[in-house]
């Protein structure tokens, strides 16, 4: 279905219910077949381990059901808009993990040259 409507961006959660895949699956088997729809990850489960591998695999933004529902920011139209656009949306708590997470890595790093 997804080649008769061409989309350019694919707006997807990591959990999937009822789904045999879950949405790092999906954007992998899609990014094979469709390398220029843009991925738009919108989850409320914000596990460190799975935000980072679903950008591995292609998402170019990522964005908190719960941030997005509690906070005063851009409406989600909006920030698809963005997306297409060229921008990559992350919700600051996304991004405070991503930022941990290298952190932490690069200091472990450095404990292991020295």
């Amino acid at each position: 279905k997804i080649s008769l409507i061409g989309p350019h961006v694919v707006l997807i959660d990591l959990e999937l219910e009822n789904s045999r895949l879950s949405g790092i699956e999906c954007i992998l088997q899609l990014r094979i077949n469709y390398p220029d729809i843009k991925f738009m990850v919108l989850t409320r489960n914000v596990d460190e381990q799975k935000i980072i591998e679903a950008f591995r695999v292609g998402a170019g933004a990522l964005l908190s059901k719960v941030e997005m529902q509690s906070r005063s920011v851009l409406s989600l139209p909006d920030r698809i808009r963005e997306f297409h656009l060229g921008e990559s949306p992350i919700s600051d708590i996304v991004a405070r993990l991503l930022i941990k997470n290298l952190q932490h890595s690069s200091c472990t790093k450095q404990l292991a040259l020295n």
